[in-house]
């Protein structure tokens, strides 16, 4: 066998998708999971696996979305794009339907070795054509997603959606404020 045979035979057999050891646990016992439906979660289909490898994610927040998203979800959704705006963002992540208002963006560095879920975004069905082209998101099971560090603080996107107001419901959240309702 080749070198690349044997460092193949040696290493350790990959889990299924949708399945991650659980930090708090011993590393040889991994926490089992139902698999992630991926299209509900908003990718356009399954995502590919990577370990981190030194570049930053930003994260697109407000109205309902949290700046590092429900710690009592599966995961929280991240980007390796930093968006100008809010119709940029929309634009990306096709995250408004989501209750997200696209208001502040906040970066954070990933600890080496954080396993990371990347694809395609689903721009759903009904798309104006403007924002129409998708790009490209990260997802992070939690409890890891919880643990990245955040770089500096929120900074707010340029409103540039005119007159497509995005409904943010009540329990808005502005960073260090508490909550607001309304229209954003």
């Amino acid at each position: 066998m080749d070198e690349g045979t044997l460092a193949l035979a040696r290493s350790p057999e990959p889990s299924p998708v949708g399945s991650m050891p659980d930090l708090d646990r011993d590393a040889a016992a991994p926490l089992v999971e139902a698999p992630l439906d991926w299209r509900a979660l908003g990718f356009l289909s399954q995502p590919r696996l990577i370990v981190a490898d030194g570049r930053r994610l930003f994260r697109v927040w407000g109205g309902t979305s949290l700046e590092r998203g429900d710690a009592n979800s599966r995961g929280v959704f991240f980007s390796f794009q930093r968006p100008a705006s809010q119709r940029e963002a929309e634009r990306l992540f096709a995250i408004a339907e989501f209750g997200n208002a696209c208001t502040f963006v906040t970066e954070f560095d990933v600890p080496s070795g954080i396993s990371m879920y990347v694809g395609a975004v689903d721009p759903g069905d009904d798309v104006h054509i403007t924002l129409a082209i998708a790009g490209e998101q990260v997802f992070i099971r939690n409890p890891w997603a919880q643990r990245l560090v955040q770089v500096g603080s929120a900074s707010r996107l340029e409103r540039d959606l005119g007159g497509a107001w995005i409904y943010t419901g009540t329990g808005t959240r502005e960073p260090g404020t508490g909550t607001k309702g309304g229209w954003n």
